[in-house]
């Protein structure tokens, strides 16, 4: 036992260092893979907007309507 201990004192600042890089390392595999699996989750296929429908056609403009709601009496006409 006494030689068991002895050697896990000796090598401890070894072990400790593998340990930490383990560690460093480890996390940053981790980190890799779970940036890889979002980025998978955002390549899925973008569906095309449909075309909007046409807008419907308007009615030919009538300056005479616009003038009356206006108050306004056409060219020519008697005021009333």
């Amino acid at each position: 036992m006494n030689n068991f201990s002895g050697a896990i004192t000796r090598h401890l600042p070894l072990i400790l260092k593998v340990l930490l890089w383990g560690a460093c390392f480890g996390y940053g595999g981790h980190l890799a893979w779970q940036e890889w699996l979002y980025r998978q989750a955002l390549a899925a296929p973008v569906i095309a907007p449909a075309r909007p429908a046409p807008a419907p056609a308007l009615e030919p403009f009538q300056p005479e309507a616009i003038a009356s709601v206006l108050g306004l009496a056409p060219e020519g006409a008697l005021a009333h």
